[in-house]
């Protein structure tokens, strides 16, 4: 803790939000550089403001002023736009505070540390929200009632995400359908062995029907609604809403992606837009930016983007909104990444005005990263105000009790407190089980009792922060719902109706079934010679080749020999360490399938 070892340098941070920029369309970042030798800094300062008047007249010593005797490296950052047409490459600089030994940094001439801040994992619970914070603003998923009418005359009542991002509140899964599709967005929340979207009720014996509009039915398997997992029917309660929005919704535009671009558009303005869409979708990836990636303690293919975090929060919602948010296992410390946040923020905002605007210009994004300057970490590090970042930083103290200052630890700043400083109940100021030997309850703040204080001095964090890295957050939907659909599924319904699906959709509007023309042999060939990437090959200099296979090549390109087994090597394979011979059972289509899956 002392050498804040789980705290990144400050620049890494930078980058990683200038990574982030590269979810826009034709913006790269190609390089960086950070320079630390204050010689070859080569600083722009206003003159009108420099008090010395051999800097106004000497570029010398221009060179070596810092500004408001503030130490700094410098950041170069080189970007690249290639949009409407245009081909550039754009240098920015941002002064980075210049660490120095002890944690210090010089701020006004002064030297001073920032605070660790304690903020949560991955979610909280705040009002019966779930809410799984990022830089910005958290991600929040919340419930409510709905009651679903079959078609037999059953009901019932289930729970219906709901999902607050992007100042909208809406259906979370209509970002899956735009992106993923209908039966893209089953697949992806391993459903699609026990529901699907059909056109009229088929088998009623083992399966109800929700009626969405006139010849859209969703359909889900009974035993698998009622006796499986609780999320199958939060699941399909939310498809059903998502469905049923739009009553003038056909069977032809449940399965179309553009009509769901037109849907997900719909929400954010009037009209429905596929460009409006395709912004939209962008500005839903930034929220899950580099450094989140890097920082919360789930599944790799949990929080591979936006989609998967938030189909993490919709799987394990019962489990999530059961942790107790004052216990420290939930818990990590930072510091360097709050000075990072305002310069997130200040990006994020250009970023979303960029989205929001209909076929942006080229100036558009010209103008994002002039936003980008020497002034903007600083400004934000320094911002005045006792409420503001300033209070995150700790002016050094000349006296015996100085080198515990680095372990001084507040709960305020930055997405910290749940989100927010206002209405500070009570139960923050308590003391709890897992803060022994963690916080020292004897050294407590007379202002803010229980929101600053200090850390311990030999409290165990990892390289990240965490307190308690190896209390894994919950994942109870994945490794079990295959295991507890197989109960029900059908080996050969998925397979029947992709089949009835795609024979319906290939019907004109009498009815008919709309036959495709066979290609010639020299339209086959057309088609190979302009695509030789769907039928295995690529195209080189000498022609077309064959692509290899890649399960049989390193990681170099060198195609990897295996040793052919003797008759007797193969022979020995079948038999255990007691010479029997080892009986292996047959695998079926619905199992190679689920292996084929994970």
């Amino acid at each position: 803790m002392f050498e804040r070892a789980y705290d990144k340098p400050l620049y890494e941070y930078i980058v990683d939000t200038c990574k982030n920029l590269e979810v826009l369309p034709g913006l790269t970042l190609e390089s960086w550089e950070l320079v630390t030798d204050q010689t070859k800094i080569r600083s722009e300062i206003n003159k009108r403001n420099a008090k010395d008047p051999k800097i106004k007249n000497n570029r010398t010593l221009e060179r070596l002023a810092q500004p408001n005797r503030t130490l700094y490296d410098m950041l170069y950052l080189n970007f690249r736009i290639q949009a409407k047409g245009h081909d550039v490459r754009i240098q920015r600089k941002v002064r980075i505070l210049k660490p120095i030994r002890g944690g210090f940094y010089v701020r006004n001439g002064k030297k001073v540390r920032i605070l660790n801040q304690v903020v949560d994992n991955s979610t909280f619970v705040k009002r019966n929200v779930l809410n799984f914070k990022t830089k910005m603003y958290p991600i929040k998923l919340s419930t409510i009632k709905s009651k679903l009418k079959f078609t037999d005359g059953s009901s019932a009542t289930c729970q219906c995400f709901r999902l607050d991002l992007l100042s909208k509140v809406t259906n979370p899964l209509i970002y899956f359908l735009a992106k993923f599709g209908l039966m893209g967005t089953i697949e992806m929340f391993n459903l699609e062995n026990v529901m699907s979207v059909v056109d009229n009720p088929l088998d009623e014996d083992h399966y109800m029907y929700l009626r969405a509009a006139d010849g859209v039915y969703l359909e889900v398997h009974e035993k698998a609604f009622y006796s499986s997992h609780p999320f199958v029917a939060m699941f399909t309660a939310t498809l059903y809403d998502v469905l049923s929005d739009d009553k003038n919704i056909t069977f032809a535009d449940a399965y179309d992606n553009d009509y769901w671009y037109g849907r997900l558009s719909e929400v954010f303005s009037k009209k429905r837009m596929v460009n409006k869409a395709l912004r939209i979708l962008v500005s839903f990836n930034k929220i899950t930016d580099v450094g989140v990636k890097k920082q919360f303690l789930i599944r790799k293919h949990h929080k591979k983007d936006t989609f998967t975090i938030v189909r993490w929060m919709m799987t394990n919602y019962d489990e999530l909104l059961k942790k107790d948010s004052h216990d420290l296992r939930f818990k990590r410390v930072r510091a360097n990444e709050t000075l990072a946040f305002f310069f997130d923020k200040h990006i994020s905002k250009n970023v979303y005005s960029l989205l929001n605007t209909d076929n942006p210009p080229f100036e558009k994004y010209v103008r994002l990263l002039n936003s980008i300057n020497e002034h903007t970490l600083l400004k934000g590090a320094h911002g005045g105000g006792k409420g503001g970042s300033t209070s995150m930083f700790r002016y050094e103290r000349y006296n015996d009790f100085d080198a515990i200052d680095i372990s001084r630890y507040t709960l305020k700043g930055p997405t910290g407190l749940n989100g927010g400083k206002k209405g500070i109940s009570m139960p923050y100021r308590d003391i709890y089980p897992s803060q022994i030997g963690r916080y020292d309850v004897n050294v407590c703040s007379s202002s803010d009792p229980g929101l600053t204080g200090y850390l311990c001095g030999n409290v165990p964090l990892d390289a990240s922060g965490y307190f308690d890295p190896e209390d894994a957050e919950p994942d109870e939907y994945d490794p079990n719902i295959d295991e507890i659909l197989e109960r029900f599924a059908d080996d050969h319904y998925r397979e029947r109706r992709d089949d009835y699906i795609m024979t319906q959709l290939s019907r004109d509007e009498d009815g008919f079934i709309v036959l495709k023309k066979r290609m010639t042999t020299a339209e086959m060939q057309r088609e190979f010679l302009a695509h030789p990437e769907k039928y295995g090959m690529y195209r080189t200099n000498d022609g077309l080749r064959l692509t290899p296979r890649m399960d049989s090549v390193d990681s170099k390109g060198f195609m990897v020999l295996i040793h052919r087994k003797t008759p007797k090597e193969e022979a020995q394979d079948y038999r255990d360490a007691q010479g029997f011979m080892v009986l292996k059972p047959v695998v079926t289509k619905l199992d190679r399938a689920k292996f084929n899956k994970k």
